[in-house]
């Protein structure tokens, strides 16, 4: 199942749903990439809207999160 999908390696550390609906903030670059569904992401104080196919780079040190819009 995706939505349960890991993986480490040197280089590269991918991890699906991290911390979703809460704010956090991570010590390195995050990159999203929306593979279903709908939602928003909250970055600060400034929304974004997530659809199927969007890709989003979030700066090391933001406060941020993820929240779905619908089960999708």
């Amino acid at each position: 199942m995706i939505d349960d999908y890991r993986t480490e390696s040197k280089y590269v550390y991918v991890r699906l749903n991290d911390c979703p609906g809460s704010m956090h903030r991570h010590s390195e670059l995050e990159l999203v990439y929306a593979l279903r569904g709908s939602g928003v992401l909250l970055v600060g104080n400034t929304s974004h809207s997530l659809n199927v196919g969007d890709f989003r780079i979030i700066n090391y040190g933001n406060m941020h999160r993820i929240t779905s819009e619908d089960d999708d």
